[in-house]
């Protein structure tokens, strides 16, 4: 069985059972393309059990499926037991850390986002602890903003995490599973607990400063008692102006355009580094690791960028004359405007073809 089968099992299984829900969320309208999705657990409660600590120690595993060219890339992010303090002492078990990045920021473009979270309890000791610190490691590469390039590690790192927690010694705790449209996301908490619906309510739960609070029959809030809790955060934030910078495969596209810029000296080589620079047009226009709107707001900001730097060489040939004494030679006064207009001729064919690509 696979993480995600057994996620999904416990998920429909205990749905109808326990407490869960989105608290403090508002859905964003018309948000396709727009905007970029993370998730993260901001608070966890384990209390101690010996039916599952005996033998066993907790993990908290997340898989968010990430739409990509007909396919999906897993982002993955294991916390082991090493993460975990304050299990054995009779009281709850906390994580480590109160706020765990569980995936990047992810464009939401024209497909849905699929999350599956999972607090499982899981044999061995030592090996575990190796085996799950190996695998979040692993999982920090998959929370990159060249999401792209990471795809081939992410689908080892769903194996090994199959491997690991999707045989029959491993037992769920609490599982979620959910799908985040990209035109109607979700932003807020959701709210996971194993306290049964026979005794408990979502209205009874809050989340303050990014901790959950119960308020047991009226008599006020408290940090909850009795039973496992996971609290998860959805971030849905927009535009990021200079993320192309991050992505190797625009940015270094258009530097290698401005360096061979800065050099030009004739038509012929202004021309060869509008050869990169529409390289690097193409790269952000075609890019799954930017929204739509951001391989916009790349497009315009390398154009802008282009443009400021070939007026820029123009006065550099103009000035290095100068210092030459021959300010006034014809030549360079051609050679100065034979740049800027080669640069210029660059800028409208790049605009041009833009403009028909999107018609």
């Amino acid at each position: 069985m696979t993480f995600i089968d057994k996620i999904g099992q416990l998920w429909r299984s205990n749905a109808d059972r326990v407490v869960h829900g989105w608290v403090d969320a508002t859905v964003e309208q018309g948000a396709e393309g727009r905007n970029y999705l993370q998730v993260r657990c901001t608070d966890l409660g384990l209390r101690y059990d010996r039916e599952w600590f005996a033998e066993r120690r907790p993990v908290l595993q997340g898989v968010v499926r990430w739409p990509h060219r007909g396919g999906s890339i897993s982002v993955s992010s294991t916390i082991g037991p090493s993460n975990f303090t304050n299990l054995h002492d009779g009281g709850f078990g906390t994580l480590v850390s109160s706020d765990v990045e569980l995936t990047g920021n992810l464009p939401l473009n024209s497909s849905d986002v699929e999350v599956t979270v999972g607090l499982l309890a899981a044999p061995g000791e030592s090996l575990l602890d190796r085996a799950s610190k190996f695998l979040g490691d692993l999982g920090e590469l998959t929370k990159i903003p060249q999401l792209t390039a990471a795809a081939p590690v992410a689908q080892k790192i769903a194996t090994g995490v199959d491997s690991l927690l999707g045989n029959d010694d491993t037992k769920g705790l609490l599982a979620f599973r959910t799908t985040i449209p990209a035109d109607t996301p979700r932003r807020g908490y959701y709210v996971l607990t194993d306290w049964p619906t026979t005794t408990g309510n979502l209205g009874a739960l809050r989340v303050a400063d990014s901790k959950l609070e119960v308020n047991y029959e009226g008599i006020g809030w408290s940090e909850p008692q009795g039973f496992n809790y996971l609290v998860l955060e959805f971030r849905v934030e927009g535009s990021k102006p200079t993320r192309w910078e991050e992505l190797p495969e625009i940015f270094d596209a258009f530097s290698t355009a401005i360096d061979k810029l800065a050099n030009a000296t004739t038509k012929k080589a202004v021309a060869e580094a509008g050869v990169a620079l529409e390289l690097a047009v193409n790269a952000a226009q075609s890019s799954s690791n930017l929204t739509a709107t951001d391989r916009e707001v790349a497009e315009i900001e390398m154009l802008r960028k282009w443009d400021r730097r070939v007026q820029r060489r123009s006065r550099e040939i103009a000035a290095a004359a100068e210092e030459q004494g021959g300010a006034a030679a014809p030549d360079v006064v051609a050679r100065s405007r034979a740049i800027e207009d080669a640069g210029a001729r660059v800028l409208t064919q790049t605009r041009k073809r833009l403009a028909n690509r999107a018609e």
